[in-house]
C-alpha cells in the first residue's frame, strides 16, 4: 500500500505515513474538543487551578487521541530505521558482489590463458565466456550454467551413439558424422572457441578428425568447468578424453558402453581404452 510504504530513501519526516497519521490524530483530537466544548456550554475562563483541573478532567478523550502519537511516532521510526537498514544492507551486498563478480572474472581469465597455452582454441571474448559459464555471477551465485553441462553431455552422447552402431552403412555414418561436426561447430561457437577442423576426406580419415574435434571441444568444456573447483566430469566424458582414435572401434565402443552404464549405476572408477 502507498500509504504504508516507507522509502528509505526520504527522511522520516518526509513519509507520508507520519504525515497522514498526524494530521488524522490532529484533526481528530481538535474535532472532539470542539464537540465536548460545544456540548458542555457554557463554559466559565477559570485560570485557577482548579479550572485546569476541570479543563483536564473535561477534555480527556481529546487530550489521549492527541497523546497517541508518541507511541505511534515513535513505531513509525522504528519501522523506518528497520527499512533504511534494509536498504544499506542490500547497496553493501550488491557492492560486494560487483567486486567479486570481477575479481572472479580476473580470476577466470587468468585461468584460461594458461590453460589455453598449448592449444589456442579460446578464440573469442573470454568475458562472454565467463558470462555463458557463470550467467548468474554479477547477482552473487557462481554455479555452473545448465548450458555448459547441456553442451557436454550432448557432445558424449554423440560420440557414444555413433560408435554404438555397429552395422550402419556408409551414408548413416556421413549423416552421424555431419550432425556430430555441427554440434561441435554450434558448441564452440558459443563457448567463444575456435572453429577448429572440421571432419575432411572420407571414410576413415573423416571420421577420424570429426571424433578428434568434438573430444577437443569436449576437453576444452570440462577444463572451463573445473574453473569452479567442484566440478567432477562424468565416466563416460573421462572415457572420451582418453580416446586414441587410432584404436579399433569395437575397443572404442566396448570402453563407452562400460563408461556410460556405470554413469547409470552411479560407479566411480576409471576406465581406459587399451
Amino acid at each position: 500500500m502507498p500509504f504504508l510504504d516507507f522509502d528509505p530513501h526520504k527522511s522520516y519526516l518526509e513519509l507520508k505515513s507520519v504525515r497522514v497519521c498526524g494530521a488524522l490524530l490532529t484533526i481528530t483530537s481538535f474535532s472532539l474538543a470542539c464537540v465536548i466544548a460545544w456540548s458542555s456550554q457554557p463554559l466559565n475562563v477559570d485560570t485557577s487551578f482548579n479550572g485546569f483541573n476541570n479543563a483536564l478532567n473535561i477534555f480527556k478523550l481529546p487530550l489521549g487521541v492527541i497523546a497517541l502519537i508518541i507511541p505511534i511516532f515513535a513505531l513509525l521510526a522504528a519501522n523506518h530505521r528497520s527499512e533504511q537498514s534494509k536498504e544499506q544492507m542490500r547497496i553493501a551486498q550488491e557492492q560486494n558482489n560487483f567486486s567479486n563478480h570481477y575479481k572472479h572474472v580476473e580470476e577466470f581469465e587468468k585461468y584460461c590463458s594458461n590453460m589455453d597455452k598449448t592449444e589456442s582454441i579460446i578464440s573469442g571474448n573470454i568475458r562472454r565466456l565467463h558470462l555463458a559459464t557463470f550467467p548468474k555471477s554479477r547477482s552473487g551465485s557462481y554455479e555452473l550454467s545448465e548450458e555448459l553441462f547441456r553442451a557436454a553431455s550432448k557432445i558424449s552422447n554423440a560420440i557414444l551413439a555413433f560408435y554404438q552402431k555397429k552395422d550402419a552403412d556408409q551414408i548413416a555414418l556421413e549423416k552421424d558424422l555431419m550432425e556430430i561436426d555441427l554440434l561441435t561447430l554450434r558448441i564452440r561457437k558459443r563457448f567463444e572457441m575456435t572453429d577448429g577442423m572440421l571432419g575432411r576426406g572420407t571414410n576413415n580419415i573423416r571420421m577420424k578428425d570429426c571424433i578428434k574435434q568434438a573430444a577437443v571441444t569436449l576437453k576444452y568444456l570440462v577444463a572451463i568447468a573445473e574453473f569452479d573447483g567442484g566440478y567432477t566430469p562424468s565416466v563416460l566424458e573421462t572415457v572420451i578424453l582418453d580416446i586414441d582414435v587410432q584404436s579399433r572401434p569395437d575397443q572404442i565402443r566396448e570402453a563407452l558402453t562400460e563408461a556410460a552404464r556405470m554413469d547409470e549405476s552411479g560407479e566411480n572408477r576409471k576406465l581406459t581404452i587399451e
